[in-house]
């Protein structure tokens, strides 16, 4: 029997995280410049129908999901993470692992445009 190939061809997200830059009087600076943050990967994705049980799953925790995607299973993306999608900063919000564990689908949630 053939497999099922996936195709990701929707473009690439950049998985980041922050780099730990603190100000004179050690607080947190919020990512507003790629600078900022630190590449882990480059990751090839497919959008993804957002769902109305992730909605209200979402709107329950006052959240909202931007974008829905599917990618390849990569074991550095959790929901300490970000990711860079054309120019834009998304918090990771949920995750979703494949029964066969060969997929991830990963809500997000924009956070800013970064500055270029």
């Amino acid at each position: 029997m053939r497999t099922k190939t996936r195709v990701y061809n929707d473009g690439v997200a950049i998985l980041c995280e922050e780099r730990t830059k603190k100000t004179d009087f050690s607080a947190k600076i919020n990512p507003k410049e790629r600078k900022y943050l630190k590449e882990i990967a480059r990751i090839s994705y497919g959008n993804v129908s957002i769902r109305e049980d992730d909605l209200s799953f979402a709107e329950r925790e006052e959240r909202t999901i931007s974008m829905k995607i599917r990618i390849t299973y990569c074991p550095y993306v959790n929901k300490k993470k970000y990711m860079v999608i054309g120019g834009t900063l998304y918090f990771i919000y949920s995750m979703d692992i494949s029964e066969d564990k060969t997929e991830m689908y990963v809500s997000l949630e924009e956070t800013r445009c970064l500055k270029r």
